[in-house]
C-alpha cells in the first residue's frame, strides 16, 4: 500500500506538468488564433479616384495603432478590382448622386462631430438620403476670375459684373479684336459652373427633357459671345492668333482682362506670376457654384465596417487636417488646401485653411453662400468630362454640328459600364 502511495505521489507532479504544458500550449494557440483573427479585422481598404488620398492613409497609419489602412488607387487597379463597393471606405468625386446615396451606411453616429455640424448647409443637404447621413463631402473646387486690376466688386465677383467689364475691355482694329476681356469657351471651369448654375436636375435632364436644356443654355452662352465679342467668328479668330501662351500671360501684358480657372489652379501658381495678378470666386445668380465634389461614404457592402467608420471618424477631427495640412504644406506645388480645395466645414476653412494659406482669408465662404447643388446621375463627373463638355465646346466653336445628347449618352453608358454595379 505504502509502495503504490508512493508511487502516485511520484508520478503526480510528472502528470501535473504534462497538463500545464498541454495548457500552456492551447493558451499560446488560441492566443495566436485571436491575434490572427484581430490581425484581420483591423486591417481596412481605402478606394480612391484621387491620388493625393494616398498622403491622407499614410498620415492614418502613422498616427494611431488601432487599425491599418491600405490604399488602393482606382487608376492602378485591374478593371475587375475596380468595383468601389468592395472596399471598406470609398473617397471619389461625385458620390453625391442619390442612386450612390442609396449603396452607402449610415454616418448618423456621427452627426455630432463638429465637422458636420460646421458643415456648409448646402453640401449638408447633398450628404443625406431621406433622414440619413450616407456620405462626408470632403473637398470643393470652386472657379476663380484670375484679373490684373483689382476689381471692387465686393468679396466676390459676379458673372453679370464680369460680363460688363468683360464689354467694356475689348478694342479692335479693321473689324478683327486685338484685346477682349473674356469668352466662356476659354474655360472648362466656366462651362461646367455655369451649366451647374443653370440645370437643377442632371438625370432630370437625361430622363424628362432629353437634354434640351443643355441646347437652351448652349445658346445663352453662344449669344453672350456674340453680342459682347461681335460674333463667333471674331472670338475665335482672336483665339488661334493670340491664345498659345497661357492666358495669365495675356492677362500680364493686357491682351485680356479676365480668365476663369479653378481654384487649386490658381494656388499652385508661382509666386512670380500670383503676386502680380488678382483671383476673386466667381458668383453666379444664386450663389457660389460648386465644380468638383470629393467625398467619403462607408459602402454597406464593405467587408470591415468597424474600420471604415473609425476612419470616417479620424477625417473628422482637427487635428488630422492640421497634420495633412503640415504635411503638405513642405510640397505647396503639388497640392493645395484640403485634398486638392477648401473643405466642406465652415470652420476648417475659417481656422485652418487660412492658417496655411493667409491669402484665402479674404476669399473663405461663409455658410450660406453656396447655390443650392445640382442633382447628378451616377458617373456624372466622368460622364461630364468625357463626353458633354467636349461635345457643348464643339457645338459653341461650330454652331452647324448637330448632337444627339440622348443617343450619345446612351452609347456612352454601354462603353463605360458603372463600376459600382460590375
Amino acid at each position: 500500500m505504502a509502495i503504490a502511495e508512493l508511487t502516485t505521489r511520484r508520478h503526480l507532479p510528472t502528470f501535473i506538468t504534462m497538463i500545464r504544458k498541454a495548457l500552456i500550449s492551447f493558451i499560446i494557440s488560441a492566443a495566436l488564433l485571436l491575434s490572427s483573427c484581430s490581425g484581420t479585422e483591423r486591417n481596412f481598404t481605402v478606394y480612391s479616384d484621387k491620388a493625393a488620398v494616398a498622403e491622407l492613409v499614410n498620415l492614418f497609419n502613422q498616427t494611431q495603432s488601432d487599425f491599418q489602412a491600405t490604399f488602393v488607387y482606382s487608376e492602378s487597379a485591374p478593371p475587375e478590382e475596380r468595383n468601389p463597393g468592395n472596399y471598406d471606405v470609398v473617397i471619389a468625386n461625385g458620390l453625391h448622386s442619390e442612386e450612390y446615396k442609396t449603396y452607402f451606411t449610415s454616418l448618423n453616429s456621427l452627426r455630432s462631430e463638429k465637422y458636420v455640424r460646421e458643415m456648409y448647409p448646402e453640401l449638408m443637404q447633398a450628404a443625406i438620403l431621406d433622414t440619413t447621413l450616407t456620405l462626408i463631402p470632403l473637398s470643393l473646387s470652386l472657379p476663380v476670375v484670375v484679373s490684373k486690376e483689382e476689381i471692387d466688386t465686393g468679396k466676390y465677383i459676379s458673372w453679370d459684373e464680369m460680363s460688363d467689364l468683360a464689354g467694356e475691355f475689348n478694342r479692335e482694329k479693321e473689324d478683327s479684336l486685338t484685346n477682349t476681356g473674356f469668352s466662356p469657351l476659354w474655360s472648362d471651369s466656366f462651362i461646367t459652373a455655369y451649366y451647374n448654375s443653370r440645370t437643377l436636375s442632371y438625370p432630370r435632364e437625361v430622363e424628362e427633357k432629353e437634354f434640351s436644356g443643355f441646347t437652351e443654355i448652349s445658346e445663352g452662352i453662344k449669344n453672350w459671345v456674340i453680342e459682347t465679342n461681335g460674333s463667333l467668328e471674331r472670338s475665335l479668330a482672336f483665339s488661334t492668333k493670340y491664345r498659345y501662351i497661357p492666358d495669365y500671360r495675356l492677362i500680364e501684358n493686357g491682351r485680356i482682362a479676365f480668365t476663369v480657372m479653378p481654384l487649386e489652379e490658381w494656388a499652385l501658381l508661382p509666386d512670380v506670376i500670383t503676386r502680380e495678378l488678382h483671383a476673386r470666386l466667381l458668383n453666379f445668380e444664386k450663389g457660389l457654384e460648386t465644380t468638383r465634389i470629393l467625398s467619403a461614404a462607408v459602402p454597406k457592402s464593405a467587408g470591415n465596417q468597424e474600420g471604415g467608420l473609425y476612419f470616417m471618424k479620424w477625417i473628422l477631427q482637427d487635428s488630422t487636417w492640421d497634420s495633412y495640412l503640415t504635411l503638405i504644406s513642405r510640397n505647396r506645388d503639388e497640392i493645395f488646401g484640403f485634398l486638392g480645395g477648401i473643405s466642406a466645414s465652415a470652420d476648417l476653412n475659417y481656422e485652418y485653411l487660412v492658417k496655411y494659406y493667409p491669402w484665402m482669408k479674404p476669399h473663405v465662404p461663409r455658410r450660406g453662400e453656396f447655390a443650392p447643388l445640382t442633382e447628378i446621375g451616377a458617373q456624372w463627373p466622368l460622364a461630364w468630362d468625357r463626353l458633354f463638355l467636349p461635345y457643348i465646346l464643339e457645338i459653341l466653336r461650330n454652331p452647324n454640328t448637330t448632337r444627339d445628347f440622348s443617343r450619345d449618352y446612351r452609347n456612352w453608358q454601354l462603353l463605360h459600364p458603372d463600376p459600382w454595379k460590375m
